[in-house]
């Protein structure tokens, strides 16, 4: 059943994906009718070069202002909606939409649900030397530096073989 955190996981996956995986991407996450996604590829491309863009904000104040501009510019009044073998859930884009349409309402909802319950921007992009993948922070342990443990690792690896090596 889809809801805002599963929008949120989906929104990330998406941006992380290379664009030739995005359909696979969306199948993983329950969607089953595609009709239409190849002829929007230059538009969903483009939602998701503004999510990649929104999840590497640090700043809580400019991560609201490109929200509320996703928001307008892409949802409309919330309407809980029952299709495809899914329960009632909430959408915010229009009846019959684009999938570009779709996706950046529906993860600007999610991320706003997230940035509004958090004290702190609630996502970022990974730390890690030559990693540019975004996660989600979930609260847990401290603000998070890393898309996954392995970067995390990866990266105390090697600022310690740094320092080691500057050392006279």
């Amino acid at each position: 059943m889809p809801d805002l955190h599963h929008a949120a996981v989906r929104a990330v996956d998406l941006v992380n994906a290379e664009p030739a995986d995005v359909p696979a991407v969306l199948v993983a996450h329950g969607e089953t009718n595609l009709t239409g996604l190849a002829a929007e590829r230059e538009q969903l491309h483009g939602v998701l070069a503004e999510l990649r863009a929104l999840l590497a904000i640090t700043d809580r104040s400019e991560a609201a202002v490109r929200l509320n501009s996703l928001l307008t510019r892409h949802a409309t009044i919330p309407q809980l909606v029952r299709h495809e073998g899914w329960d009632w859930h909430l959408h915010v884009d229009r009846v019959d939409d684009t999938w570009s349409n779709w996706l950046a309402s529906s993860a600007a909802l999610a991320l706003a649900g997230r940035l509004t319950a958090r004290s702190n921007v609630p996502w970022g992009t990974c730390a890690a030397h030559g990693c540019a993948r975004a996660f989600l922070d979930d609260g847990h342990g401290g603000t998070r530096r890393y898309c996954s443990p392995v970067c995390a690792t990866r990266q105390r690896v090697r600022d310690h073989r740094t320092v080691r090596r500057n050392r006279p």
